[in-house]
């Protein structure tokens, strides 16, 4: 099994829907048949479903955002559903069993080429997926600051898991069925995101944060998440096959591309300005 799968929470905003119909066409414009998979918490609109019909797009319906969080406490279902991005890792369980390779994309993701490449250049590791910006693999250089490594490895060992090197979670490669092991954990995964956050109205036992971002609380309850697993093996995209962040201006500015831009939502003008602007270089 080979799939592409797209997350999407339909909160308030119809933002999301217009990124995803955006990228799923640069995918299919490579790609027509691999399986593209659309988890959908809350109510799409028309125009979304209508393009995944026009793509070719299985639609998984989880209804509502708050259905991720069923069972918990109100106060702490209240909380965690502040957090826009803690859809991704429920949304694995509905994946099939078995081996196998998944591609996760977030909706602020394009494609300049087949991404079957992706899949048949990373298949060797559970895990492929971007350093995390600011961390000590980043060709940005080290931010202690933004990301702690140094604390983000102690917070590992207080939760007795192995160390997981920080990973963007925006453009995921999984193998060997690690999406079913990792939506397993779901309800811990959740705990570590309700432990990591400074608003905890029950007094349950807080986790030091590893960071001065609050946006990527689900990405550090999810290196927490994969470090339960002794036998992970994981590795870094190349930036020539996943660009992220400003990334995408070097290989413009060269008259190049990536074969996948992670260009995240604060560069999205940016980006799809830049991305005009080389297309009328190239077509003059």
């Amino acid at each position: 099994m080979r799939a592409v799968l797209y997350s999407v929470a339909m909160l308030g905003s119809a933002h999301c829907e217009r990124q995803w119909m955006t990228s799923i066409r640069s995918l299919r414009r490579f790609n027509p048949s691999i399986h593209v998979r659309l988890s959908i918490f809350g109510e799409p609109s028309r125009d979304t479903l209508a393009e995944a019909e026009r793509q070719r797009v299985e639609v998984v319906f989880h209804g509502p955002y708050e259905s991720c969080f069923a069972g918990l406490p109100p106060e702490r279902a209240g909380t965690l559903a502040r957090h826009p991005c803690l859809h991704r890792v429920l949304s694995f369980g509905a994946l099939p069993d078995g081996p196998g390779q998944v591609l996760y994309l977030d909706c602020d993701t394009y494609c300049f080429g087949d991404i079957e490449a992706i899949f048949e250049r990373y298949g060797h590791c559970h895990l492929f997926a971007r350093e995390e910006p600011g961390s000590r693999r980043s060709p940005g250089g080290y931010d202690p600051t933004y990301i702690d490594e140094d604390a983000l490895a102690a917070l590992a060992a207080q939760c007795g898991v192995a160390f997981v090197p920080p990973y963007n979670a925006g453009v995921v490669m999984m193998n060997g069925g690690l999406w079913k092991r990792l939506a397993e954990l779901y309800t811990e995964f959740l705990d570590r995101v309700w432990r990591l956050s400074p608003e905890r109205p029950d007094g349950a036992p807080g986790l030091p944060y590893p960071s001065s971002n609050a946006w990527i609380i689900d990405e550090v309850a999810l290196w927490l998440t994969l470090g339960r697993f002794p036998d992970l093996t994981h590795g870094a995209f190349h930036s020539e096959d996943v660009a992220q962040n400003g990334e995408f201006r070097t290989f413009f500015a060269r008259g190049r591309t990536p074969r996948i831009a992670h260009y995240y939502t604060g560069w999205e003008e940016s980006f799809f300005r830049a991305l005009r602007d080389t297309e009328l270089r190239i077509r003059g």
